[in-house]
């Protein structure tokens, strides 16, 4: 196999531990949940074996909430058991066909939908999951000759973005359209997993839609809400103000990073409060109609059940992981909490082409929310970017590196 490199990562059992035991370490260099490293050859030479398995160079891999929550030790144990380490992280790729396939070639730009189903391990016979048009719920994501595995970038043996050589199905490389930039194009992946979230809301006239967060996953929220069902209310909750302006590029009619901006924009709105008792937060008989949570934190899911309105709808976007939290709103006002993962909503019909074609028509400059680039072997400082909060970051993506070596 032709030399290339990756950055590996692997987890330290022991520092995930002592992170668990003292959250505020998260995120520090020296107390990442595992080891990154720079290295050669970090996939076996049979994965070039595969059937109509696509050799790709990455153009654009960018860093995923999720890849940040593995590498400082942040994420749940839950899944561990659909993933294998040590592995080449990277599941948001713009690559480039370095050898062709059929439909697929030499030199094309596709994005790439990571997820490995019962199709993409060439299974003679799908899973019921697969078959049902589901391969992100794949039965077969544990498979010990193969190795578990639930996405590229969480396998031991089929690396993700993060390299200067991997290797995808053909069928799950999607053709990037001529002319859009490369800043469009990696953002397709995270684009379809909030449009296949989309798809899970029902939606009626007059929304009034609340979104909690305006990282990227909360901005392509805010934009996709806007377009698909033009709310008489669209409200943002950030952060930071670079967020904030953000938010209202993509349509949100009003946004704030203060706090008390939710309960002050549902007073506007003619929703009474009534202060809470016994230290519980305020109650409000009436809410959003559906409210997006693009966090995953306790204190993001609290807010957000709050201000749902009786038999209203939350949609978890942000991957959150174990929490302690109040659950009384969303029994006693009959919310229906909306889980999302994947790239297909209720209809089984992958949202890749659909996320294509909304960054080749738009007219917003979408590609902004690529803010930092960083090549590959520059990994811990695009980690540090993303950590120091002093600088306006939304999407960093990594390229490739100058030499290879």
């Amino acid at each position: 196999m032709e030399s290339y490199r990756g950055v590996v990562f692997e987890p330290n059992l022991m520092r995930m531990a002592m992170i668990r035991l003292r959250p505020t370490w998260a995120g520090r260099s020296s107390m990442w949940g595992g080891s990154l490293r720079w290295m050669a050859n970090p996939a076996p030479s049979d994965v070039e074996q595969i059937p109509d398995w696509v050799p790709l160079q990455p153009i654009l891999s960018g860093i995923c909430g999720s890849d940040t929550a593995v590498i400082f030790g942040k994420s749940s144990a839950y899944l561990a058991p659909v993933t294998s380490f040590p592995a080449v992280l990277g599941h948001e790729i713009l690559a480039r066909v370095v050898q062709s396939r059929p439909g697929r070639a030499e030199g094309t730009r596709v994005v790439v939908d990571p997820t490995l189903g019962c199709n993409a391990r060439r299974e003679a016979v799908p899973c019921s999951a697969c078959a049902s048009g589901f391969p992100y719920f794949c039965e077969k994501r544990q498979d010990p000759k193969q190795g578990a595995g639930m996405l590229l970038g969480y396998h031991h043996r089929w690396p993700g973005g993060f390299a200067t050589k991997m290797w995808a199905p053909c069928e799950q490389c999607w053709v990037v359209p001529e002319g859009m930039s490369d800043d469009r194009a990696v953002l397709t992946e995270p684009l379809a997993t909030v449009l296949a979230g989309m798809e899970l809301v029902s939606s009626k006239p007059s929304m009034r839609v609340l979104v909690i967060g305006a990282g990227t996953i909360g901005l392509l929220a805010t934009w996709a809400c806007h377009q698909l069902f033009s709310p008489t209310v669209l409200h943002v909750v950030s952060r930071y103000r670079y967020q904030a302006d953000w938010a209202t590029v993509l349509g949100a009619d009003a946004t704030s990073a203060d706090p008390g901006f939710v309960q002050s924009s549902l007073e506007v709105l003619g929703q009474p409060a009534h202060p809470g008792q016994f230290g519980a937060p305020t109650y409000y008989p009436k809410g959003y109609d559906l409210v997006v949570d693009a966090v995953g934190t306790k204190s993001s899911i609290r807010q957000g059940l709050e201000q749902t309105k009786p038999g209203g709808q939350f949609l978890q976007l942000g991957g959150s992981g174990e929490i302690q939290t109040d659950l009384t709103p969303l029994w006693s006002r009959g919310i229906h909490w909306l889980g999302t993962y994947g790239y297909r909503g209720r209809s089984g019909i992958s949202t890749f082409p659909l996320a294509l074609s909304w960054l080749k028509d738009a007219e917003v400059p979408i590609e902004g929310l690529v803010t930092h680039r960083y090549p590959l072997d520059q990994y811990a400082q695009a980690l540090e970017t993303l950590r120091d909060r002093r600088v306006p970051t939304i999407k960093v993506v990594l390229t490739q590196p100058k030499r290879i070596g």
